[in-house]
């Protein structure tokens, strides 16, 4: 099924585009409307269109690496398990810590 955009709608979008953090009352104003309107409009397109929300970051840039722990514990109680698994973590963070700081020294 098609949907068909309005005027109005397709001038909001266009606003929103370049200004995705802008307040209703801002756009409303450069649009000419009244806030509640834009309002109504939003709420719509959100409805029909279903936004999702998208995060574009560069994980390496900020220093998050994804990994993957597989391991599996047998014949140990549940509180033993959890401290074992607890103290692994912290290696790890530990290690990766140390890493990004050994990164801040050399290109310092």
């Amino acid at each position: 099924m098609a949907f068909k955009i309005s005027p109005q709608a397709g001038r909001i979008l266009a606003e929103v585009t370049w200004n995705a953090r802008a307040p209703v009352e801002e756009i409303a104003r450069k649009l000419r409307m009244r806030s509640h309107t834009v309002r109504r409009i939003v709420r719509n397109l959100d409805e029909a269109l279903s936004f999702q929300p998208v995060c574009w970051t560069h994980p390496y840039r900020l220093g998050q690496v994804p990994f993957q722990v597989l391991f599996r514990l047998k014949g140990g109680s549940p509180s033993r398990v959890c401290e074992f698994v607890v103290c692994e973590l912290h290696k790890v963070f530990a290690a990766r810590e140390l890493v990004r700081l050994s990164h801040r020294m050399v290109s310092v």
